[in-house]
């Protein structure tokens, strides 16, 4: 009851959208998930951890207030509370942002949205795509959740290489906190062959252009020739 108070506060403070982000123009949406319940607990942990260190301290204050008085047990009361407003502001802004990711797959992109106090959504075409990859931490082996790391070609950055050329610096998307990893990434590289082989393939891969037939070649031949004759005409007048 506490947090969908604290929850309604926020997203009007804040101004955050209700429900999932709109997907991208001109694509089919295939999928629209969420991280997994336990990406919520694995970031939790954080929060817990950090509270918890400030409660002990507090406690360590409050044995000392009680053996040698003085001023500890107002420092004992600010730590306590300082933990409670930790504890209660991390909760809520964890689960706040957990609720707020979203992944949309499209027959065309991918779109990402994640953040609370600075809500982003990027947008990641298939087009550009170069890598995927699965990538685990020892924490996230425990929590049994995974990320796919989705890398795309990019503009020149502000690195150079050996011969002081500009180098081209990918965007790199994040399906972050999965619980089926395999899945996801099988997913985006079939929906990534299937818009190669549909003809929709990088952009900046611009096709020559078919040689002219046996008649239409004849038929530039005839207007060559008959240019050259008038310029002849035009030269000799």
């Amino acid at each position: 009851m506490a947090y969908s108070a604290l929850r309604g506060a926020a997203i009007r403070l804040l101004r955050l959208p209700a429900g999932p982000p709109d997907p991208p123009p001109g694509g089919k949406v295939v999928r629209t998930f969420n991280a997994s319940r336990r990406y919520l607990h694995y970031c939790l942990l954080a929060v817990w951890i950090g509270s918890g260190i400030v409660f002990a301290i507090a406690g360590v204050m409050a044995v000392l207030a009680i053996t040698q008085g003085g001023g500890w047990s107002v420092a004992a009361a600010v730590f306590a509370f300082l933990g409670v407003v930790a504890a209660s502001f991390g909760y809520v802004a964890t689960r706040l942002e957990f609720e707020m990711r979203f992944y949309i797959l499209t027959d065309r992109s991918l779109r990402i949205r994640e953040g609370v106090f600075f809500l982003r959504e990027s947008t990641l075409t298939f087009a550009n795509v170069q890598n995927l990859r699965i990538k685990r931490g020892p924490l996230q082996q425990v929590f049994g959740i995974s990320d796919v790391l989705v890398d795309t070609a990019g503009g020149a950055g502000g690195t150079k290489d050996v011969e002081g050329q500009a180098m081209k610096q990918g965007h790199r998307g994040t399906i972050m906190g999965i619980e089926n990893p395999a899945e996801i990434r099988d997913l985006v590289m079939d929906l990534l062959r299937k818009y190669r082989d549909a003809g929709l393939g990088d952009p900046d891969d611009h096709r020559h252009p078919a040689a002219p037939s046996e008649d239409e070649g004849e038929r530039l031949r005839e207007i060559l020739a008959e240019v050259k004759a008038l310029r002849k005409v035009m030269l000799t007048n």
